[in-house]
């Protein structure tokens, strides 16, 4: 079913159409970790911030059942979250919704969730002082996207050929500027499923886009519908199957599996790595194609289909008629080459610090779409850096001390 987003109204005025989108225990210790300032802990989670800048970034550790995790998240948050859903309400009003229309739109968003999301969307709304109608809105209201960029980088690329993924998170300039102290990184140790997982996402947010787990797989979700700008209704959202994907995976071999015998909803591309290689699934409504590297060790993903085996696609338009995909990977695979050799995760941070218009993929801050936030991540080391564009560093997180 296609999900109506909200915050996607300026999209549709400024781009023409809407995109649509949108186990055991963790560490228990009530006191700082390498990186991360101790804030609070409720029954078996712990509610950390990043400490590599002024201003960092939340990290949430959860454990148990979907259920004990959503109250564990519910209760970690309460003072956050509130703040979260009054912006993100105050700029749906101010562009003519009802509260009304929100609040029905953020119902049919979770009935498609799966069950064990809903648990965890009905847990949180028990400790985090939302009633659950508005813990639903919350849960709801930040699952779009138009454009990101991706590049993996491994073999004679990087300095130890193992596998660095850089990641842009991009959408129409907007929706989401007063709301960059709320991205964060939420790790997931569910009883019961085979993988710790996380998502970087909006603080509350159920609706996974970038996704990591303890097996040292990486994906994240990019806009495809340039290339393909059809919709299925009758299929759940990709989003939450790609969470559902991770939970059970623990090699790119089954995750590209997973991939080819599922269907999407919209037309995306979804790019996935391990610690030695990585893939970019095409992802059209007839069906995917999974693609390898650009060249040996080099694999660069932006909003339109480039496997050559895809016939009758809509051409792609250069400059900002195309939101800048042409030039966006083009200008990453040439940043990639340039620094063969010498691509490691400070590397590709200073490539994805780098704005269209001086030769790499990141977003300017004077025109419509805005690069929001961004993410480089080594599944070898299981690490990510986080950062929120404009409000933070680039903020590291060890998984490893979070997972189980």
């Amino acid at each position: 079913m296609k999900q109506k987003i909200f915050i996607l109204s300026l999209l549709i005025i400024l781009i023409g159409t809407a995109f649509l989108f949108g186990c055991g225990s963790v560490n228990r210790t009530t006191s700082d970790l390498p990186g991360l300032k101790f804030i609070s802990s409720f029954e078996n989670g712990n509610l950390y911030q990043t400490s590599s800048s002024a201003n960092g970034l939340y990290v949430v550790g959860l454990n148990g059942s979907f259920h004990e995790m959503g109250r564990q998240y519910g209760d970690l948050t309460k003072e956050i979250i509130p703040g979260l859903y009054r912006v993100g309400l105050d700029y749906l009003t101010a562009e003519g919704y009802t509260y009304d229309q929100i609040s029905a739109e953020s119902e049919a968003g979770y009935q498609l969730q799966y069950d064990y999301m809903k648990d965890l969307i009905d847990g949180m709304a028990e400790t985090s002082g939302l009633t659950l109608e508005k813990q639903k809105i919350v849960a709801n209201m930040m699952g779009s996207l138009f454009g990101c960029s991706g590049l993996a980088a491994w073999g004679d690329y990087t300095t130890d050929r193992s596998v660095v993924f850089g990641r842009n998170w991009d959408t129409v300039r907007g929706p989401f500027t007063s709301l960059s102290k709320y991205v964060s990184i939420v790790v997931y140790n569910p009883s019961g499923y085979n993988h710790s997982v996380v998502d970087i996402n909006y603080l509350g947010s159920i609706s996974p886009q970038t996704c990591f787990n303890d097996a040292g797989l990486f994906l994240d979700l990019q806009n495809g519908q340039m290339s393909d700008p059809t919709t299925n209704p009758d299929v759940k959202p990709t989003c939450f199957q790609l969470f559902s994907f991770m939970l059970n995976d623990g090699s790119l071999d089954s995750l590209a599996n997973d991939f080819a015998n599922a269907s999407t909803n919209m037309g995306l591309i979804i790019n996935a790595a391990d610690n030695q290689n990585a893939l970019s699934y095409e992802w059209a409504i007839s069906g995917g194609k999974s693609r390898g590297a650009d060249l040996p060790g080099i694999l660069a993903a932006t909003n339109h289909f480039v496997d050559p085996r895809w016939t009758d696609l809509p051409p792609i338009n250069a400059g900002l008629a195309g939101a800048f995909t042409l030039e966006r990977r083009a200008n990453l695979l040439a940043l990639g080459n340039s620094d063969k050799g010498s691509i490691d995760p400070q590397k590709m941070m200073e490539i994805f610090d780098t704005t269209i218009p001086t030769g790499g993929a990141t977003f300017p801050d004077n025109i419509v779409l805005q690069t929001y936030y961004q993410i480089v991540a080594k599944p070898s080391d299981k690490t990510l850096w986080v950062k929120s564009r404009g409000y933070s560093g680039w903020e590291k997180v060890d998984l490893k001390l979070l997972f189980q």
